[in-house]
């Protein structure tokens, strides 16, 4: 799993990690602000020492001392020794996360309950706990049904953990299922993880039972996918405003239904707060503005946000333009320039803006055709 790296960039990694393991103390300050009860990045720091073979021993016996550790950071400790065969300390660390009620995740490091519960199953794994582990593992299972939105830290670890545990389990002979659909049965076999069967028509209603007539567990998915026919014209708002104006090179307002090849033009795109979210700083946010596919991006990068509002990273490609900032004010826009280039008849996917790791926080601007004319 993974990628193959160059033997100098691992050996650099690990002398830095070696060095940040040792002078790390619970309290640090970032921002202007003391920040305490970061043990978690600790943990997790030694834990991938050992991981790659070289433990912090001292920085590990220094850390399970510590009082009220989080549970994070204790199963990620407990790993670590787990690795290194020093169960006592490992069962002693898995004993201290139940009773924990500290999680030690937060916006720092992107912690989530999914993303505990998938550490969790990673210390069992390596404890050998494999029962406790297969029951974390059904709970993870049961929380990515329930929702539609998990972030990057929770579907790589929850993969992650799986796979881990998943590793250690030898299969009962070949997979064998019944499936009967629309009247038909059919029995589905072969000695792989995962098959995927097409259905009949899913639009139309339709029984469909399956049996398990193997020895293995078999989990079942049903899977929809599509793309919308014609024009997304819904507008989204959730904690936002956004809208999206085109002006001329001197913000005079035009109309983009019937441009002619070589205008050239601005889209002012406007994000605000709206009044539930409060005066929080909304961090990590996203915007992605898409041209249609007869317009040219002229710039490399958007003007200057307005307001007091950092812009963390920009990124332009041939037909779009990727827009990450922190949004401190009420309000803020930025500009991009455009051309119309090509004549025809073209489609613009709405303009969406969103807070990365909280998808309760979202707006969008519905899509729209264009003309470019000669």
């Amino acid at each position: 799993m993974g990628y193959r790296i160059p033997e100098d960039l691992l050996k650099n990694w690990q002398r830095e990690a070696r060095r940040k393991a040792v002078i790390w103390r619970k309290s640090e300050e970032r921002e202007g602000e003391v920040i305490s009860a970061r043990d978690s990045e600790q943990a997790y720091r030694l834990y991938v020492l050992a991981l790659a073979g070289s433990p912090e021993k001292g920085a590990m016996n220094l850390l399970r001392e510590q009082a009220d550790l989080s549970a994070e950071a204790a199963y990620f400790l407990g790993a670590a020794y787990a690795l290194i065969a020093r169960h006592a300390e490992a069962d002693a660390l898995l004993a201290s996360a139940v009773k924990s009620k500290t999680r030690g995740y937060g916006y720092y490091n992107y912690g989530s309950t999914v993303r505990h519960n998938a550490v969790a199953l990673l210390c069992m794994t390596y404890r050998g706990e494999d029962q406790t582990a297969f029951n974390l593992l059904t709970r993870l299972g049961e929380a990515f049904d329930e929702t539609s939105y998990f972030s990057t830290q929770d579907a790589g670890f929850a993969m992650l953990a799986a796979g881990k545990l998943l590793e250690g389990f030898d299969r009962k002979g070949a997979m064998k299922v019944e499936m009967k659909a629309n009247g038909k049965s059919e029995v589905i076999t072969g000695d792989v993880p995962s098959i995927r069967k097409k259905l009949p028509d899913p639009s139309s209603p339709q029984r469909v039972e399956l049996t398990n007539q193997g020895s293995n567990k078999v989990f079942v998915y049903l899977v929809r996918s599509g793309r919308l026919s014609g024009v997304d014209d819904r507008k989204r708002s959730a904690g936002l405003e956004l809208s999206v104006q085109f002006t001329d090179l001197n913000d005079r307002p035009i109309d983009v239904n019937a441009l002619r090849s070589g205008d050239e033009f601005k889209a002012r795109v406007r994000i605000s707060r709206q009044p539930q979210i409060g005066e929080r700083v909304l961090t990590d946010m996203a915007c992605t503005f898409v041209a249609p596919g007869g317009w040219e991006l002229l710039d490399k990068e958007p003007s200057a946000l307005t307001g007091h509002n950092t812009l963390q990273h920009s990124e332009t490609r041939d037909d779009r333009m990727l827009v990450y900032f922190d949004l401190k004010s009420a309000q803020t826009s930025f500009d991009v320039r455009l051309r119309a280039a090509y004549p025809g008849t073209y489609y613009m996917p709405p303009t969406h803006v969103e807070a990365m790791y909280d998808p309760a926080v979202q707006a969008s601007v519905p899509g729209r055709r264009v003309e470019v004319v000669r």
